[in-house]
């Protein structure tokens, strides 16, 4: 099946504070459907409807009694079911975000990332061989151990668009192999489990095949490895060298060429980020997003809608497609300043 997740979190290339960037989100239901074709045994059909989001808080503010899932569910019209946070792997555990998230009645999709936060691409500190030889595994414990004493579920995503130029642990930078990225994906994934933290599952999700990128069969770490594949996409719109695309441009060859479309693990789309504070792109984009879940990247099953919405210059990730059109999608768009 396919997890369709929409969210503003740009590379790090653009050099914002990846933290800073975000400043509000929108999010609408879709309607989970059943596969047109499947390349194994077809999962089977489910009629809930869930979606989720990235937003830069789910604790209310102090002094507030206002809740952020509070009023994204109402802005959105419906409870989220998985809510997206990210963490470097110095971090400490964010248990109180996961309570929060989970006394909400939600999942969590935490992105674990290994480096230092707003310190950019020259981290040699962070590069692949070192994980794989187990240089973070004092980190990687304390993760494991923290989420495994949370109990509850968690979907992992660790060192994402490893096939892009953007992070220390990118492909070809630092010294980063293809080979380097499974081994430590291998180890972490190992010391993370060997923790006892058997409520996680872990997703693996390169950047789609565009400009920037590199192939990205070679570091899957393999079935046996990874729970969830995924994909990232940005429409980088009028950027120099770029420009507007439909999902399709962005996704299908990545999916069907790049070998994504094969095999029977989940796949969750991270994709179709856009400018949406921009009042002229809104309508356009909304279009696109529409599309997209309609009739753009076919032969898959959606289940989940995860959206986010920020500030200029991107944002809003769209993804796969059901068979037949899911419910409406309620136009939903707010942006901030600063």
């Amino acid at each position: 099946m396919i997890i369709v997740i929409y969210s503003t979190r740009r590379p790090a290339r653009n050099r914002w504070a990846r933290r800073d960037v975000l400043r509000i989100m929108s999010a609408a239901p879709l309607l989970a459907v059943p596969a047109c074709t499947s390349a194994g045994p077809t999962p089977t059909a489910s009629a809930e409807r869930a979606w989720g989001a990235f937003i830069p808080s789910v604790v209310p503010a102090p002094g507030s009694t206002s809740s952020p899932i509070e009023q994204l569910a109402t802005l959105a019209g419906a409870p989220p079911r998985y809510l997206h946070r990210f963490a470097a792997i110095g971090d400490s555990v964010p248990i109180a975000d996961l309570d929060t998230i989970a006394d909400y009645g939600a999942t969590p999709l935490l992105t674990l990332e290994p480096w230092t936060a707003g310190l950019g691409v020259d981290q040699p500190r962070y590069a692949l061989a070192r994980i794989a030889a187990g240089d973070f595994d004092a980190d990687l414990t304390r993760w494991g151990t923290e989420l495994m004493s949370w109990h509850k579920p968690v979907l992992l995503r660790w060192a994402q668009e490893m096939n892009g130029t953007w992070y220390p642990w990118s492909i070809g930078v630092n010294g980063n192999t293809a080979a380097d990225y499974r081994a430590a994906w291998t180890r972490m994934r190992s010391v993370i489990l060997s923790a006892g933290a058997t409520n996680l599952e872990f997703v693996w999700a390169p950047n789609v095949l565009t400009l920037g990128t590199s192939g990205f069969n070679a570091a899957y770490p393999g079935p046996d490895q990874v729970d969830h594949l995924g994909l990232d996409g940005y429409n980088w719109g009028d950027v120099p060298g770029h420009r507007w695309q439909s999902a399709s441009e962005l996704f299908v060859g990545s999916i069907s060429g790049g070998g994504l479309g094969v095999g029977r693990q989940r796949l969750i789309v991270t994709g179709l980020s856009e400018d949406l504070c921009r009042h002229d792109r809104r309508v356009d984009t909304d279009r696109r997003v529409r599309s997209a879940t309609v009739k753009e990247i076919p032969r898959h099953r959606l289940r989940v809608d995860v959206r986010s919405r920020r500030r200029s210059p991107t944002v809003s990730r769209s993804h796969p497609l059901p068979c037949r059109a899911p419910t409406p999608m309620p136009r939903v768009s707010a942006c901030t300043s600063g």
